[in-house]
Order: structure tokens, then C-alpha cells, then sequence
């Protein structure tokens, strides 16, 4: 009944969504600079898998080789091969059994692309607190794409999802689907073949997978986009219209034309009176029409935080911060509840996430927002709550929030292979367990700040 439920929706969805103009605005992503925002004027085309093969994120000199692991998930693979050529291998096995966990458990109908990286972040890609511990990485859309949805409300997809609903014509897309990169300069990360891991790692494996999830839609706009380093009010993500190709809209005469969500807010509800975030996000848009024009950002933040409106975003700013206040809301009255434990406001971790208390010892752990320690792939037990019969990282009521989101979810997607050995050989590709016994079955099926900051999932 619930499979029967969400294609329905799913296919009404797909009746019903428009896209909102010929010339639609859409959103470049900068994974590791945070203060770089991209709008770009994307017109309609009809043709839509014609991609290129290029580097985002590289900004080193190291080469850039194309994963062929497996037909829907394509991976253009960056590392310092050259100085850590027996790292490498263990990353790229790590990329391949991802991917492979992944398109054994969605049914994608287009192919997707990942840009990813396993280098130097600290100094290449940011610039790190030397007295904290490095970042693990991140992954994210590589362009948010505005679509209309069958209520009316016009929303920012993931790259990736707009492409599985294979519109005869859409906003035109980026080289690549999802950008990731991932830190090659510490100890944390635990490969397959290494010795046991250590009280303190955590499996490159489950990092990816639940990267690649946010890169896949796994994440809601609302943020603090005004106020980077002392959140005070959380809204969507504001919106400016451009009027040249990659026009900063901090550069002379802007136009606001309103808040945005992602896909997964519409399905976000305050659990003390049942009130979905998107009236929340109605009420925030009556500040100003949809062209209303400011000098500046400046003028424009000066208005807003003197508006009535502001209130609202001050008050879910407390929201975010109250434990069990948000719920992803599924099909049959069921609910995921929403990090809203952690205080302060942590950008990133907080509304990205499932709630960490609610889904420890449980077999949807792999979407809190700290990587469980101590724990491979191949022996979930101590996170997923001893269940011995699902063995997939990715829960089922993930899986669920992935299906509402616009995902098919194959029906044997508890079942998935996996490599268990570095090979030799770079040109083979086969993913079979080289062990020479039964293949390991895993079940695992894995921004944003623009205006002001680009969201990155930063796991430390």
C-alpha cells in the first residue's frame, strides 16, 4: 500500500511540475568556499545527458580519472596519486563500493555524476583551525535547479533529482551532479584491508554514503544566511534575480524575489501544532513583493531584520534548537523526527540531519550528524540496533524520506555487493567480492550557503 501510495504521488508530481521560465535562474554551489555564491541564468534545453568530464574542484595538480564502476553512477576521481599512490587505491576502491551500495538500491533512470576528490583540503579548499581537528569532507549539489511543484511553490532541486524526472525540457544542467572532496591528511578514516579500526575511526565507506545522500536532496534550506558567525534567525534561501550570466548579487542594484526551500522542507512540520515550515516560509515571503528591488545586500538585510517578518525567522531559529520540534512527515502518518538537539545552532548538523538520539541503536543511524566510531561496514550490529536481518547502512524510513524526495527504491535493495580487496590491476572494475567467498552484502543506498555562505556537511 505505501509503495502503491508514493508512486501515485510520484507520478502526480511529475504530471504537475512546471518549470517557472524560459530562462530559469538556477544555483552554483562552491562546496569548500564559504563566501562565494553563484546565481546562473539557465536556459531551457531539450537535451539532457550530454555531460562533460571536467574537474570543479581540483585546484592542484593531480589527475583526474573516470571511475567506470558502473553504468548509473559515474565518478571523476581526483587524487594524489603521485605521493600517495597506496591511499588512492584504498580511496578508489572506497568511491567504487559506494557507488555500486548506492545503484543496488536506487533505481536511478538517468546516470549520475560525482566530482570527487581525496586530497588536501586545509590550505587547497579552506582554511582550517589548526587547534581543531580537520574536516572529514563533504558532498553537496553541484546546482540547485527551481522547479514548480504540483502546490503551486516553487522550489530548489538537486541536480540529480531533476534528472531522474527526465522532462522533455528543463533548465540546463551542470557537468556534474554532486561535488565532493574529502580530507587525505588525517588518521580518521578506516579502509578496507587496514588493521582492526581503531576506537577513533570511522569507515571512509559509511562517510561517503551519507555524504552522497546530501548530495542526492538530503538536506533543507533553512539556515542563517545573514548572520554567518552568531546565528540569530533562521529562513529558506533567499533568492535574487540576476540579469546577467554569473552576476554576484552583491554588486550593485539587487532584486529579492523571496525565500526558496529544497524539496525536503515541504515535508517538514513543527511537531507542537502540526504546522508544515512551508506556511512558516509564506509568511516569511510577505516581506517584500517578488521583485521588490534594494541598492545593495546590505539595504536588504537592514530591511528584513527591521521587518516584521524577521520574527518568525527568530522563532525558528528557537525551533531548530528544541529537541523533537521538527518532523520529516511520510507516508501513513509516519514521522522522522529532525536534529533539533543541539545547542547552540550548529550550521550544517542541525534541520540537515535525523535526529541522533532517535536513530542511535537503530537501523536508520546512518543520517545523524556524527559518524558513528568503531564501526565498518561489515558489522553494523553495535549501531543499527543488533539486527542481524537488515544490513543495508541506509534505514528504511531514509529510505522512505529518499522516496517521498522523488527516488525509486529498488525492492531488493537489502542485498548489495561489495569489493573487499585493493586490486592490482587499475583497468578492472569488477566489484565481486575478491575474497573468494560469498560476496558481502551491504544495504546502502547514500548547501548550502550562496547568498552569503555555501552549506557544506562538514563531519569532524
Amino acid at each position: 500500500m505505501l509503495t502503491k501510495y508514493i508512486l501515485f504521488i510520484s507520478l502526480l508530481s511529475l504530471i504537475f511540475v512546471k518549470l517557472p521560465s524560459a530562462r530559469s535562474q538556477c544555483v552554483d554551489l562552491n562546496l569548500f568556499d564559504h563566501t562565494q555564491r553563484h546565481g546562473k541564468l539557465c536556459p531551457q534545453i531539450e537535451d539532457s545527458l550530454k555531460k562533460g568530464s571536467s574537474s570543479l574542484l581540483n585546484p592542484i595538480d593531480a589527475p583526474l580519472e573516470q571511475i567506470e564502476n558502473n553504468n548509473m553512477i559515474q565518478i571523476l576521481f581526483t587524487c594524489d596519486e603521485k605521493n600517495k599512490p597506496e591511499l588512492c587505491k584504498k580511496a578508489k576502491l572506497a568511491f567504487q563500493n559506494v557507488a555500486n551500495v548506492i545503484s543496488d538500491t536506487l533505481d536511478f533512470k538517468v546516470p549520475i555524476i560525482i566530482n570527487a576528490s581525496f586530497t588536501q583540503i586545509c590550505g587547497n579548499f579552506m582554511n582550517c583551525d589548526p587547534t581543531k581537528p580537520g574536516p572529514l569532507g563533504a558532498a553537496g549539489p553541484s546546482r540547485l535547479i527551481p522547479l514548480k511543484d504540483d502546490d503551486g511553490k516553487t522550489r530548489l532541486y538537486p541536480q540529480s533529482l531533476v534528472k531522474q524526472f527526465k522532462l522533455e525540457k528543463h533548465p540546463e544542467f551542470s557537468e556534474v551532479d554532486i561535488q565532493a572532496g574529502f580530507n587525505s591528511e588525517i588518521s580518521t578514516f578506516w579502509f578496507r584491508g587496514d588493521p582492526e579500526i581503531g576506537v577513533d575511526q570511522v569507515d571512509f565507506e559509511l562517510v561517503l554514503i551519507h555524504e552522497f545522500l546530501h548530495g542526492l536532496g538530503f538536506l533543507s534550506s533553512w539556515d542563517d544566511y545573514l548572520s554567518l558567525d552568531n546565528p540569530t534567525a533562521l529562513t529558506p534561501f533567499p533568492s535574487f534575480l540576476i540579469t546577467t550570466d554569473d552576476l554576484s548579487s552583491n554588486i550593485g542594484p539587487i532584486k529579492f524575489t523571496g525565500f526558496q526551500e529544497y524539496p525536503f522542507d515541504r515535508y517538514l512540520s513543527l511537531t507542537k501544532d502540526n504546522i508544515p515550515l512551508s506556511s512558516i516560509t509564506d509568511k516569511i515571503n510577505q516581506f517584500a513583493n517578488s521583485t521588490t528591488t534594494f541598492a545593495n545586500e546590505k539595504e536588504f538585510t537592514d530591511a528584513f531584520t527591521n521587518s516584521s517578518q524577521y520574527l518568525e525567522c527568530k522563532q525558528m531559529l528557537q525551533n531548530s534548537i528544541t529537541r523533537n520540534s521538527i518532523v520529516f512527515k511520510l507516508p501513513d502518518d509516519d514521522l522522522y523526527p529532525i536534529e533539533t538537539s543541539l545547542v547552540p545552532y550548529k550550521s550544517g548538523s542541525t534541520l540537515k540531519h535525523g535526529d541522533y538520539d532517535s536513530f542511535s541503536n537503530s537501523t536508520d543511524f546512518l543520517m545523524r550528524w556524527k559518524s558513528p566510531r568503531q564501526v565498518t561496514m561489515e558489522n553494523l550490529l553495535s549501531v543499527n540496533g543488533n539486527d542481524t536481518n537488515y544490513i543495508n547502512p541506509i534505514g528504511p524510513k531514509t529510505l522512505k524520506v529518499l522516496e517521498v524526495l522523488g527516488y525509486t527504491i529498488k525492492n531488493n535493495n537489502n542485498k548489495v555487493q561489495t569489493d573487499n580487496e585493493v586490486k592490482q590491476d587499475d583497468n578492472q572494475h569488477n566489484l565481486q567480492s575478491t575474497s573468494g567467498t560469498e560476496s558481502t552484502t551491504i544495504h546502502s543506498s547514500t548547501l548550502l550557503h550562496v547568498l552569503l555562505m555555501t552549506i557544506t556537511i562538514l563531519l569532524f
